[in-house]
């Protein structure tokens, strides 16, 4: 462990060769880790050949698949892979190597991953999918890839995963203010009007945070800023109960105004057509 930490392959291997083992008991990270962390490949394939356990935990209950799939190491993930590490094993907050990789926008590791039958639906502690997990760390390649499938079963469950607050992707994307994410998920089909549990929409947390980006780009698609939360607010009203100190917070008031003004238009021409088509002729 000290000639891997100190980045000496040629040692490494030399105590390796020489019986040195290759899982040392009551070590916080085994050196298979360690080897994965300092990507040294040599000494990693090594401690493969003699016998390294490829399910070994950390003390944070990460394996070596974790660890690989969190570096974006695709030689080691095929190499665990290919000797039956447990694609969907759990690390201590729940997350598998799939929501490690989602997170961090590996997406050849997330490719190798669900080819070895990676559980795209399995939910961290927080209740997170490794989709929510990729729209929340704002990783946009993770979330186009998990997208761009011609399953209809996994699509559908992609795209309709809440965590336990009944939130949905453009909640968190609106959380992280990313109006690329929103304008992707809408393009996939989301939701744009989704409320979670307290009843409150995206464009509901786009405004109670002061998410410009994010509220824009949802009142661009047709949000309705005059969806009532279970607390009976729109989204303005939501705004105008908040700490406004976000420097941003009269241009939001003015946005949501702007959108409910046009809603209101658009409801007295509608009314008013309707009307007018039911009129008797003279």
């Amino acid at each position: 462990m000290r000639a891997i930490l100190s980045g000496n392959q040629a040692l490494a291997g030399q105590l390796l060769m020489n019986g040195a083992d290759a899982n040392p008991p009551g070590v916080p990270e085994p050196p298979l880790h360690l080897s994965i962390l300092l990507e040294m490949d040599q000494v990693f394939s090594l401690l493969l050949e003699k016998g390294a356990a490829v399910e070994a935990l950390t003390y944070g209950g990460h394996s070596p698949l974790h660890m690989a799939a969190h570096r974006g190491n695709a030689l080691a993930t095929a190499k665990l892979l290919e000797r039956k590490a447990r694609s969907d094993l759990p690390d201590g907050q729940g997350r598998t190597p799939l929501h490690l990789a989602a997170m961090r926008g590996h997406t050849q590791i997330m490719r190798l991953l669900i080819a070895a039958n990676a559980l795209r639906e399995a939910r961290s502690k927080a209740g997170l999918t490794p989709f929510l997990e990729a729209v929340a760390a704002n990783q946009l390649e993770s979330v186009t890839f998990l997208l761009s499938t011609d399953n209809k079963e996994w699509l559908k469950a992609t795209r309709e995963a809440t965590d336990p607050a009944g939130r949905g992707a453009l909640h968190l994307a609106a959380e992280v203010d990313s109006p690329e994410l929103v304008r992707l998920l809408l393009f996939h089909g989301l939701n744009k009007d989704l409320q979670d549990k307290a009843g409150f929409s995206p464009l509901h947390l786009a405004a109670r945070d002061g998410r410009e980006g994010a509220l824009r780009a949802l009142l661009g698609a047709g949000a309705n800023p005059r969806l009532l939360s279970l607390s009976l607010q729109t989204p303005l009203e939501l705004l105008n109960t908040r700490d406004r100190s976000f420097a941003n917070a009269a241009r939001i008031q003015f946005f949501l105004q702007q959108a409910a003004y046009r809603q209101s238009i658009e409801y007295l021409k509608n009314t008013s057509a309707q009307s007018d088509g039911h009129t008797s002729p003279q």
